[in-house]
């Protein structure tokens, strides 16, 4: 089950979701970049735990926002000792989450 969704010319895509234990595993695409994003239910809402960058079959840990910028923000990405940096639309995280819980809703009705 795929979720598209196109906001500001860009089209993000949430393309599987499978459980891994307690977990719910969301993997979504924005271009030719690969997340996962991981969540956990609290009573009955999905709370988002860990949100990954898939690189080189590594997964990357979100750290923070670096710099925000009118349309782009800088975020910061870590495996092990190794650090990138990567550049997404300011509305990304948000978008983010609201994909996910789509998905979340669907695979659970």
């Amino acid at each position: 089950m795929n979720i598209v969704v196109k906001k500001d010319n860009d089209t993000y895509v949430a393309v599987r979701i499978s459980d891994e234990g307690t977990f719910k595993k969301i993997q979504w695409l924005w271009g030719k970049t690969d997340f996962i994003s991981f969540f956990a239910q609290e009573q009955k809402i999905w709370r988002c735990q860990r949100v990954c960058l898939m690189k080189n079959s590594s997964l990357y840990d979100f750290v923070e926002t670096s710099h925000h910028g009118a349309m782009f923000e800088e975020t910061r990405w870590v495996y092990e000792s190794e650090e990138i940096y990567i550049e997404l639309p300011i509305h990304f995280s948000h978008l983010m989450i609201e994909i996910s819980n789509s998905l979340l809703a669907r695979s659970l009705a």
